[in-house]
């Protein structure tokens, strides 16, 4: 009797312990993992101190011991929403879909902001020079997909992080004309209309459409990735991700158009963005930057390595990124004096408009941040700081009033962009833009020797046969 006692006692405790603790065995991977709480329970927080939906999602990424309930007290902790009643499944393709990035899955998130998107900022800010903004390090950064599946990795830091050189894309240039027009935003405005969007670079930086057109600026900085804002991808007042639609590069008024607008290179729709985990935590200033990958398109006019599948970088080219000069302590790097912004401020209305000359030199605050005077309004959160060079050394974020806000390019800023883009990982480019000359008219006496050529030329023929028809 004794010894039965004592095996229900050890029944009931592995019972007990397989209710805080989860094992890998106890789970069907290969079935995926219910996001139904009735079905999974509830989140857990797993040894790696992040917060995952369930047991379940822990579980099948190699997480081997955790307790019931989020993760308390940790810079990861994470809002949970109630998925009961919730019949989707987490497939392991979902969930390992950036392991090699190291990066996990940990929820779902099935609200995004209705919230406006303004540039936030007062005296009050300006004047508070930044005490919760100085932060020396990010623990995480954190990955949400079009879908609504989110991931959290560890930020990475590596010497091996190097700056990256412009693309030009497979696009030609043609001529640039730019038209003035005089306001005042800090002292005399220097601000200038881009008359040609199509010209290298301004064709890398794209207008951000949401529900409603033009919300804010992306620039592309790799083949698939672009680079904006923190708060252009997620609001911090309703704790909530903003549902970023596509990039439209180069976008330029066309009054015959009905929407009045026109995309010299189309648009292309956001896969997923990627954010620092400083910033969703506690609105972090030097951590208000995002990077936006987008979906390849078909595009039967390039080709990229045998393929038609295309990124916006593979057609309109990319920035490159680098680090700026500067201390423990404050940014010295000189070519910050004659950096300009190329955006889309909400004040021209769908154009594209470039900075000029900054009216005075940028001011230091910390090694993350600095105060410019270069003319913007709202809609141009997330343009590049853009050297000589065709380089991007931060992100515009701010408007004080006197003067204007950006995040820099330190190394921890900088490691997460490389990071975030796959910088690291990029494959390497062979787009070209597919030829129109067919070489089979010389064939014109023999039939044979013609349909031979057009097969073997039907890709550069084609369009010859269509403009006959």
């Amino acid at each position: 009797m004794l010894k039965l006692s004592n095996n229900l006692v050890l029944a009931a405790y592995l019972i007990l312990a397989f209710s805080f603790a989860g094992v890998v065995a106890q789970y069907n991977c290969d079935a995926g993992c219910s996001l139904d709480s009735a079905i999974m329970g509830g989140p857990v927080c797993g040894e790696d101190l992040l917060t995952y939906v369930n047991g379940c999602v822990a579980s099948c990424q190699g997480v081997r011991k955790f307790t019931s309930g989020p993760c308390s007290g940790d810079a990861d902790r994470i809002a949970m929403p109630d998925f009961s009643g919730n019949s989707e499944i987490i497939t392991r393709a979902i969930m390992n879909r950036f392991a090699k990035e190291n990066f996990r899955f940990v929820t779902k998130e099935i609200e995004f902001s209705t919230e406006p998107i303004v540039e936030e900022g007062s005296a009050e800010d300006e004047f508070n020079i930044f005490s919760p903004l100085q932060e020396s390090a990010t623990k995480s950064i954190v990955r949400v997909t079009h879908e609504g599946y989110k991931f959290i990795a560890k930020a990475s830091s590596s010497t091996k992080m190097t700056s990256t050189q412009p693309y030009r894309g497979v696009v030609e240039d043609t001529s640039s004309n730019l038209r003035h027009r005089k306001l005042d935003v800090i002292g005399p405005d220097t601000r200038s209309v881009i008359g040609n969007t199509s010209v290298f670079p301004y064709r890398t930086i794209g207008a951000v459409d949401y529900n409603n057109p033009t919300l804010c600026t992306a620039t592309m900085i790799s083949r698939r990735s672009g680079l904006t804002a923190g708060h252009c991808a997620y609001s911090y007042s309703s704790k909530t991700w903003r549902p970023m639609k596509k990039i439209a590069p180069g976008r330029y008024i066309d009054l015959t158009q009905p929407d009045k607008t026109a995309e010299p290179f189309g648009t292309w729709d956001v896969d997923y963005v990627t954010v620092m985990q400083a910033y969703i935590a506690n609105r972090s200033r030097t951590a208000d930057i995002a990077v936006v990958t987008y979906k390849p398109r078909n595009e039967t006019r390039y080709t990229c390595r045998d393929s038609t599948q295309v990124y916006p970088g593979d057609i309109v080219g990319y920035l490159g990124i680098d680090l700026v000069a500067g201390t423990d302590t404050s940014v010295t790097d000189t070519r910050l004096q004659t950096m300009t912004l190329t955006g889309y401020p909400y004040d021209f209305d769908e154009q594209m408009v470039t900075s000029g000359r900054c009216s005075d030199p940028p001011q230091s605050y910390g090694p993350n941040y600095i105060l410019h005077y270069c003319d913007t309004e709202g809609g141009s959160s997330g343009t590049g700081l853009l050297t000589t060079e065709n380089q991007i050394l931060g992100v515009h974020n701010m408007g004080f009033g006197s003067a204007n806000g950006a995040v820099v390019f330190s190394r921890i800023n900088f490691d997460f962009v490389y990071q975030g883009a796959g910088l690291a990982n990029q494959e390497p480019l062979n787009c070209q833009l597919r030829s129109t000359f067919c070489p089979c008219a010389q064939y014109t006496n023999n039939r044979r020797s013609r349909v031979r050529c057009w097969i073997r030329n039907l890709a550069a023929c084609l369009p010859s046969l269509q403009s006959r028809v």
